[in-house]
């Protein structure tokens, strides 16, 4: 791979983007090879700067790198050889070939810095096993894991196929590109397509009465204060039920220790002591709450922090939270979660993580409108890295599919029934089978079948409530008048 403080360097690429150099399946799976060899080797040096540049704990440092090549272990296994070549001989067998497509473009990566590994290396090895030559924009800076992975990059990859750009080329290049933009809204130049994860989406946990409220409460924990809150998809409000808010929050200041000893500087002492100060948008946060009659300040630490708001129009239970800040808001029923959920109808959640019962967390997954939605736990890999791209079907691992760097390219070789339907119709008027093809699609649709039941309106079932409430207590009164008063006019008798 090579690294070009300039796109002018990029015309290897574009010529290699023109030749197909990087579709042979056996090119993509020696590129896979070498990046796993130099990953393996390297992987002291890789888990050291994460944890120096981002603040990680070993365990959040070993987990992306593990998933990092579990992706690429995925990508390389789905590539066959033998299947490939079969595919590209079908119409010479005399077979329809439905199944083939091509790489799309020149893929340009823009990673966010949240788990940059795993950010950058996750669709560059989806770029290669799609056959794509790929490009990944890692401007010069002090952290010591961008240089790592430049030096991981530059090392193993093709400089043919791979390359890294210090700045943003030019529209005209980005036009023959597809960008995958992992921070978005972002202003940006057209491109010929463009992969974008809409890191803006806000994520809503909902905890209901029937949830087992300890367990909810460790995995939003987790979820909102591992990797110091920095991950897109770590829930931003928290909407408790009621009766079980108070339990919540003890259960919340219980799973918190962890992170307050860190605070300390009992765990992660690698990390620069510059670093735990708390972000300048907590405390902002911190701020309004303490402002703020509907607001309280249940905990405060620089690496974990809750706040329990009251006001629902107060403009931070509709903000995307980045930080270890945890909001906690009440709700009254699940119609008022889904409600409140729901509120902004032009925005669809990046994802709702439901705890309740199964009846009711049916009811949430169905209602509350998010692009995923996780019931009774919170997956550990979908903390690691972007949000999933829009109009892709979100996936936990790999986060980016090979169909998102390919476009279907079918190739038709057998002629279909209806084709000759037309064509015996056009050129034998006599020939009658388009005609009852035609009559029997005029036969009436097969009924539905639904259970019968009767049909009580509105205002029928009204006056029979109505007249329930009425008779019962009557009907219950005379039964007791006979009970006890039938004895009293025997004995009078």
């Amino acid at each position: 791979m090579s690294s070009s403080p300039a796109p002018a360097s990029f015309p290897r690429i574009a010529i290699s983007n023109l030749e197909g150099r990087a579709q042979p399946t056996h090119y993509r799976q020696l590129q896979l090879h070498r990046l796993q060899t130099e990953l393996t080797k390297s992987q002291i040096e890789i888990k050291a700067s994460i944890r120096e540049s981002a603040g990680h704990t070993l365990l959040e440092a070993d987990f992306e790198y593990a998933l990092v090549l579990f992706e690429l272990r995925e990508h390389y296994e789905s590539l066959d050889p033998k299947n490939e070549l079969a595919t590209t001989r079908q119409i010479e067998l005399g077979n329809d070939n439905l199944d083939r497509s091509n790489s799309t473009s020149i893929v340009y990566v823009v990673p966010i810095t949240h788990t940059l590994l795993y950010s950058v290396l996750s669709p560059v090895c989806t770029a290669i096993a799609a056959g794509s030559c790929v490009i990944v924009e890692l401007p010069q800076t002090l952290r010591s894991l961008t240089s790592t992975l430049r030096k991981l990059l530059c090392c193993s990859l093709d400089p043919d196929t791979c390359a890294i750009s210090e700045s943003r080329p030019a529209g005209d290049f980005l036009q023959q590109c597809t960008l995958v933009l992992q921070s978005w809204p972002e202003s940006h130049p057209e491109t010929r397509e463009a992969c974008v994860s809409p890191s803006s989406l806000r994520a809503v946990a909902v905890v209901d009465r029937t949830a087992h409220v300890d367990e909810a409460a460790r995995d939003i924990v987790s979820a909102r204060f591992s990797r110091r809150g920095s991950s897109p998809y770590a829930p931003d409000t928290v909407l408790v039920n009621e009766f079980v808010l108070e339990s919540f929050l003890a259960c919340l200041l219980q799973h918190m220790s962890p992170y307050m000893a860190h605070e300390n500087g009992s765990v992660g002492d690698s990390f620069k002591q510059k670093e735990r100060r708390p972000f300048a948008e907590s405390q902002r946060i911190f701020d309004t709450a303490e402002k703020s009659a509907g607001m309280r300040v249940v905990i405060r630490g620089s690496n974990g922090s809750i706040i329990s708001v009251q006001d629902r129009d107060a403009d931070l239970l509709n903000k995307k939270i980045s930080g270890p800040v945890l909001i906690v808001h009440p709700i009254s029923s699940l119609d008022d979660g889904v409600d409140f959920a729901n509120q902004s109808a032009d925005r669809t959640l990046a994802a709702s993580f439901i705890f309740a019962a199964l009846p009711e967390a049916n009811y949430l997954a169905n209602y509350i409108h998010a692009h995923i939605s996780c019931v009774n736990h919170i997956p550990a890999e979908l903390l690691v890295g972007p949000i999933a791209p829009l109009h892709h079907a979100p996936s936990l691992s790999p986060r980016y599919s090979r169909s998102v760097f390919q476009e279907p390219r079918p190739q038709l070789l057998n002629k279909t029934v209806l084709t000759g339907l037309v064509e015996t119709a056009r050129n034998d008027s006599s020939d009658t089978r388009f005609a009852h093809w035609k009559k029997s699609l005029e036969v009436p649709l097969p009924p539905m079948n639904r259970k019968k039941g009767r049909d009580v309106d509105f205002f029928f079932q009204a006056l029979l409530t109505g007249f329930t409430l009425v008779a019962v207590p009557v009907l219950v009164g005379l039964g007791i008048t006979v009970r006890y008063a039938l004895p009293y006019i025997r004995t009078r008798l």
